[in-house]
């Protein structure tokens, strides 16, 4: 019998509402990969000193919106998360899901070495499964 691959994704979002839209998303993900020997499980953090904490457990995946609150109230840019990982942590991919209109502080994201960025409107979030599904296929064929 083979061993079950379990890819993990963090979800970094204080908003609890869109964490719930991302859920949904991402059990449609969980559903296509049953039967493919691969267990996807996700985790979900409301506060970006909680899940800068628990990178070391080597997520495969971090959705994070750009401004994320830290357990004192005081936003947090994705940037600034990003920077405050280690080499390590880094090596994680990141996709920013954020409502940012500002193509200033997209591009800024973007050169912090994210793996995406997704706008927070139905279009944007249609792609999410298949940039995960991309990555989830990258660590099957390694």
């Amino acid at each position: 019998m083979e061993t079950k691959i379990i890819f993990k994704i963090f979800i970094v979002e204080d908003d609890f509402i869109f964490t719930n839209i991302l859920i949904g998303i991402l059990d449609e993900l969980v559903e296509n990969y049953t039967d493919k020997n691969v267990e996807i499980v996700y985790k979900t953090f409301y506060s970006a000193k909680e899940a800068a904490y628990e990178l070391q457990k080597k997520p495969d995946v971090v959705l994070l919106d750009y401004y994320i609150m830290d357990d004192s109230l005081k936003p947090l840019t994705a940037k600034e998360f990003i920077e405050g990982a280690t080499t390590e942590e880094r090596k994680i991919d990141i996709i920013v899901v954020s409502g940012q209109e500002d193509q200033e502080l997209i591009e800024e994201i973007k050169n912090a070495g994210i793996t995406a960025y997704l706008g927070k409107d139905p279009v944007s979030l249609s792609k999410l499964n298949d940039i995960i599904a991309k990555i989830i296929d990258k660590k099957l064929n390694v």
